[in-house]
């Protein structure tokens, strides 16, 4: 019998590890999430670069363990709906000597992040809100103070009201919109955040040399209510822009000065590509609009807006043979060599296609296609020596020699343009 109640006995205690086990995994789960809850800053440098860029002030709440007052303070204030929810309008900053045996931590998740949280104030860890406690008691004190202690502060670490004593929240709550309206409008922190996730994707692509979209998302930026810190790293990062965009423009009136017109377009157009939207690319048009109207530059802009063509052509192969297509980037090669001869990219063109020749995956279809298209070539030839176009047979004859040396139909077309001058 004994036996009996003792394996019962161990059964029910390994259940009551378990569930508290599970009641502390649940717990560590939720983290510091309850129904209201301030989204405290965790450092005390951070809150003052913040506060400034959003244009808000910084509240600090003094608060001593175990005494009655404080404790009320917590669970009637800073757990409170009325100030938990204004919060969001503030920077806010809680200032405890609390021992983390005192308190208990939990381990939560916060996105990828595993973090240790403070169960009693949440968010931050015992560790972050003693250092805050000695950093804004050395700022603010030269000796002992009463708590509950609220302090409502300036960006620039000026104190501008407080509480030294246990007050009701609509007290708390008073004292900040008091300040809010008087220093105007400010950003919340979901504002702020998205705001500055903004402005850094905006950086981000400076960066990669996105200029244009950067300009684009920058210029949405300037419309919004932004403090003075962050419209001026708006402005900074415009100026940017703006900086990398003139020297580029340097360059093409140097090649333009030295009568390099071809290479001066080339930069022109490369500015009014990469730098959409922009200043810079209105410069890059007007520029490139009076150039077109010189007599000298004419010839090499007719050759640039040739080579450009050709690139995009080239372009197109590229991606094909990426896709192994070997057909159709066979097709765009040759009409580069057709239509743009006499430009680089035709030189370009001619090399690829004599590697294609030379690669076993590719050598079979490149000759059908070789082959065939100078049939085609050839039989229009024909059809215009038919027709008593002579000038236009020869011409078909002489592109299918020079397109498609080698093959069938051109030693035919050879023959035929002994024949026919």
């Amino acid at each position: 019998m004994q036996t009996v109640t003792r394996t019962a006995l161990l059964i029910f205690l390994s259940c009551l590890m378990i569930f508290v086990a599970l009641a502390e995994s649940l717990q560590a789960q939720r983290g510091s999430r309850r129904k209201y809850q301030v989204d405290w800053c965790r450092s005390f440098d951070e809150a003052w670069v913040e506060a400034s860029e959003r244009g808000c002030p910084v509240v600090v709440f003094f608060i001593q363990d175990g005494e009655p007052e404080n404790e009320a303070f917590v669970v009637e204030t800073l757990r409170g709906q009325a100030f938990t929810v204004l919060s969001e309008k503030t920077v806010c900053l809680i200032a405890s000597r609390g021992e983390p045996k005192a308190h208990r931590e939990l381990k939560v998740r916060v996105g990828d992040v595993e973090r240790t949280v403070c169960k009693k104030f949440g968010v931050v860890s015992c560790l972050e809100h003693q250092r805050i406690e000695k950093e804004a008691f050395l700022e603010f004190f030269d000796g002992f103070i009463d708590t509950p202690h609220t302090l409502v502060c300036s960006p620039d670490r000026k104190v501008i009201d407080r509480f030294d004593d246990h007050v009701p929240p609509a007290d708390v709550v008073g004292l900040v919109n008091r300040t809010l309206r008087n220093m105007g409008s400010s950003l919340t922190r979901s504002e702020f955040q998205k705001i500055r996730a903004d402005l850094d994707e905006a950086r981000k692509m400076v960066k990669d040399k996105r200029y244009g979209q950067s300009w684009k998302m920058l210029e949405g930026l300037v419309t919004k209510k932004l403090s003075q810190t962050l419209m001026e790293k708006v402005r900074q990062t415009l100026e940017e822009i703006r900086t990398e965009g003139s020297e580029l423009l340097k360059d093409a009136e140097v090649k333009i000065r030295l009568e390099k017109f071809g290479e001066g377009v080339e930069i022109l157009d490369q500015a009014i590509t990469i730098f959409s939207g922009t200043d810079v690319e209105r410069s890059a048009k007007k520029r490139l609009k009076e150039i077109k109207k010189d007599p000298r530059a004419k010839s090499a802009i007719k050759t640039f807006e040739k080579e450009k063509k050709a690139r995009v052509l080239i372009t197109e192969a590229e991606k094909l043979l990426r896709r192994r297509n070997f057909v159709k980037a066979t097709g765009s090669y040759y009409r580069v060599l057709e239509f743009f001869a006499d430009t680089k990219s035709a030189t370009a063109a001619k090399a690829e296609l004599e590697k294609l020749e030379n690669d076993p995956r590719a050598a079979t279809t490149v000759k059908k296609y070789k082959e065939g298209q100078a049939q085609k070539r050839f039989a229009r030839g024909e059809r215009y020596l038919t027709s008593g176009n002579k000038s236009l047979a020869l011409k078909s004859f002489r592109q299918t020699v020079a397109l498609f040396p080698g093959t069938p139909a051109a030693e035919k077309a050879k023959k035929k343009i002994d024949e026919l001058e």
